[in-house]
């Protein structure tokens, strides 16, 4: 386990090194999303139920993403979680987005079997992804908040706004 303020930075050849540090902020998901406000492209995965037991339990919170795509899978791919990684950057989301059912539905449906479409335009109908260079890790297990990259920048912008944020924060509403 990391103390508070160290810096993991292990690597390999094929990818700039990732950084991980263990910091003083609160392990709540929602705070973390307050202290984001006013940075561009602030998301969160919440996971708000345990897993079995033994299985990591973490949401990741983010914001200041450094690439966008509308492509049904962004160029060079949504990589996997890689569990063979020895650091937590394995197990973070690098692309985070959305890829709605209209954005192929003409190729999956038939037009001779499917009625004309009485319902309004759906709010997506494009894939949106959006490349974060770090995110907030919160380990529900453990009660520890890591700041997990592989941007220095977006990293030091992470921590700083999860550390020097405002208990009450702003405003967050959930969307599905």
């Amino acid at each position: 386990m990391l103390e508070k303020g160290a810096t993991f930075t292990p690597g390999d050849a094929n990818s700039a090194p990732p950084l991980a540090t263990l910091i003083n902020a609160p392990p709540s998901p929602l705070r973390l999303l307050a202290s984001l406000a006013g940075l561009p492209g602030r998301v969160g995965l919440l996971s708000l139920t345990p897993p079995d037991p033994g299985l990591p339990w973490r949401s990741f919170v983010g914001a200041l993403p450094l690439a966008t795509s509308s492509a049904i899978v962004p160029a060079g791919g949504v990589a996997a979680i890689d569990r063979r990684r020895p650091d937590l950057w394995g197990d973070v989301p690098h692309w985070v987005g959305l890829l709605p059912y209209e954005a192929a539905r003409a190729s999956l449906e038939r037009p001779r079997w499917t009625p004309a479409e009485a319902r309004p335009e759906p709010h997506h109908t494009s894939p949106v992804w959006a490349r974060y260079g770090a995110m907030l890790v919160v380990d529900h297990r453990t009660g520890a908040v890591f700041v997990v990259g592989d941007d220095a920048a977006s990293v030091r912008a992470l921590r700083a706004a999860a550390e020097g944020g405002d208990e009450r924060g702003g405003e967050v509403r959930l969307r599905a």
